[in-house]
């Protein structure tokens, strides 16, 4: 892999990049009014929230210039305080401010700190959190959500299995006459309508308390409603995982070259694996190559695989109960079965590029050799780009490619 670390302002060298050059942006500016790194030039030293936000919204214009179209930029900003203990606000500030410039600002995501540096404050909580900003172009792009799912507790797996049919229920309800009440609703099976008739039995999924097509709740802007679902959307049952969740708790790490906290690798890690394919991208247009996925169905030991058919000792028949198109009884597992490419121009694939505009102590590039992208960094702190440059090297000497530019 190649890690490029170019030295000077970073505004001034992102008008050098190629216009849609970059698959994947992962940063963390400079905080405002938090400290001085000691070089000319440095952002952060601002001497109002404005006058730092305007310089960071030139910067990410630049940003999104050199993003190609499909691509993601995440942003890591903290927090800070104005005279007389009163907030910045500055990660929603930039937000906002970026919003306004034209990106379109896809989720925040909390960062919760389990070891956050101790304050002695008396008046309000120790501060264990940060945001992450996930930007992009449009509203259209690449996402690898299956890159980055994550494990569910195996208390979730226990509550989405339960067999609703074969409850007993409660009858605690006060002037409660259609019935016991479950412990959880009984959900209508895909592709079924919300007849009594046709309701699916038995296991429930995690779509099933989720309001459908037939909802009576009002319009609240033109063509838009409260619907919490889509009516074409698949159930989702238990295979041990679920969609990356939008708290990451993730503790900081420390390098004690760089005499500050750096990014913790899982951070980058994470924005990476999302935002760049794995197998990379055609090096004629540019098009990634798509994951491509597998699901299996596997009933539970009490289910016969056979439809209508009583399988062997208890097994119930494969029918509206547990079948693949209402709620099955079982689980599913996903499996990357290969990668196929997004374009027709027949190229052999190379790594996509990330890049960090601010790239500090190198994380960010430390990251991505690991997971075999390539990666430009741009660094005004000249010992700091040295720094980045031996710490990535000292990883993977015999396969990362580090150049240092001034």
């Amino acid at each position: 892999m190649t890690i490029k670390i170019l030295i000077g302002d970073s505004l001034e060298i992102l008008r050098t990049l190629p216009a849609e050059s970059v698959h994947c942006v992962v940063t963390s500016p400079p905080y405002w009014g938090l400290r001085d790194y000691g070089v000319e030039g440095q952002m952060g030293l601002e001497s109002t929230p404005a006058e730092f936000i305007s310089n960071m919204v030139a910067v990410f214009d630049e940003v999104r210039r050199v993003l190609r179209s499909d691509g993601t930029c995440w942003v890591n900003m903290g927090d800070s305080y104005l005279p007389g203990k009163n907030m910045a606000m500055m990660p929603h500030r930039l937000a906002i401010a970026l919003q306004d410039a034209g990106w379109w600002v896809r989720q925040d995501i909390v960062w919760s700190k389990p070891n956050p540096m101790p304050e002695s404050v008396r008046d309000r909580c120790t501060k264990s959190h940060e945001y992450i900003f996930l930007l992009t172009k449009s509203a259209q792009y690449f996402y690898d959500a299956e890159a980055i799912r994550e494990p569910v507790t195996e208390s979730t797996i226990a509550r989405l299995s339960q067999d609703v049919e074969n409850q007993a229920g409660s009858d605690r309800v006060p002037g409660k006459t259609n019935g016991t009440m479950k412990a959880v609703a009984r959900g209508v099976g895909f592709g079924h309508g919300t007849d009594a008739n046709e309701r699916g039995r038995g296991r429930v999924t995690a779509r099933d308390t989720f309001k459908r097509e037939n909802s009576n709740r009002a319009e609240v802007f033109p063509g838009q409603t409260l619907g919490t679902h889509r009516p074409d959307r698949e159930d989702t049952v238990p295979d041990g995982f679920r969609s990356k969740r939008s708290v990451w708790t993730m503790a900081t790490h420390s390098f004690k070259e760089a005499h500050f906290a750096t990014f913790p690798p899982e951070l980058p890690e994470t924005c990476i694996k999302a935002g760049t394919s794995e197998r990379g991208h055609c090096p004629v247009c540019g098009g990634r190559w798509l994951r491509q996925i597998e699901r299996k169905f596997a009933p539970q030991d009490d289910v016969s695989i056979g439809k209508g058919k009583r399988g062997s000792g208890d097994q119930k028949p494969m029918d509206q109960s547990n079948t693949w198109e209402g709620f099955p009884r079982g689980t599913v597992t996903t499996t990357t079965t290969g990668w196929e490419p997004g374009c027709d121009c027949n190229a052999d694939p190379v790594p996509d590029v990330v890049l960090d505009p601010f790239f500090g102590a190198g994380t960010t590039g430390l990251v991505a050799d690991r997971l075999q992208r390539d990666c430009i960094g741009i660094e005004l702190n000249q010992a700091y780009a040295e720094m980045a440059r031996k710490r990535i090297q000292a990883e993977s000497p015999l396969l990362a490619q580090v150049e240092v530019a001034a």
